[in-house]
């Protein structure tokens, strides 16, 4: 009996897992994302975090090198930080259409509530 209470544990605590993570995904999508293999310089300043010179090197890095195979590419754009990667991460895409908008971001933002430390 011990041992069926314990699966059912586990597997409650896997599925709560699952449920977390799909709204945390369905969060980032509700402002969309943005294709860093096809946006333009606007686009990708329309995230917060790139400024114009970023946006800059992005698109100078994807012309000599050719297109993004993973996110963790942008790591070898001067300028892109770990840390900066990691908060933007969400939004990045590599295949698709870039569906990101601001006004939809500022909204996410505002319902999102802030992390407590």
């Amino acid at each position: 009996m011990k041992g069926w209470i314990i699966i059912v544990m586990i597997l409650f605590v896997v599925a709560a897992g699952f449920v977390a993570s799909a709204e945390a995904q369905q969060g980032s999508e509700s402002a969309g994302v943005i294709n860093i293999n096809t946006a333009t310089e606007d686009q990708l300043r329309m995230l917060p975090l790139i400024n114009a010179q970023l946006a800059h090197e992005i698109i100078l890095y994807r012309f000599n090198n050719g297109p993004f195979f993973t996110i963790d590419e942008m790591m070898n754009v001067k300028g892109m930080t770990q840390v900066r990667l990691d908060e933007l991460r969400p939004w990045l895409v590599t295949e698709g259409d870039t569906t990101f908008s601001p006004d939809l971001y500022d909204l996410y933002e505002r319902s999102t509530p802030e992390p407590v430390y």
